[in-house]
């Protein structure tokens, strides 16, 4: 298992790898966040235009 071995790895990589797991996070939020308003969006204009 020497993906995972972290003694070989730099400090540049490390850094690289922290900062590109916390971008997918964010965007992990971000698109979850836009689907619900999205569908919330949605659901408020077919309701409006049942009516």
């Amino acid at each position: 298992m020497a993906l995972f071995a972290t003694e070989t790895w730099t400090m540049r990589h490390r850094l690289l790898l922290t900062i590109g797991a916390i971008l997918v996070v964010c965007q992990l939020i971000s698109v979850f966040w836009l689907w619900h308003e999205s569908k919330e969006q949605i659901q408020l204009l077919v309701a409006s235009a049942i009516e």
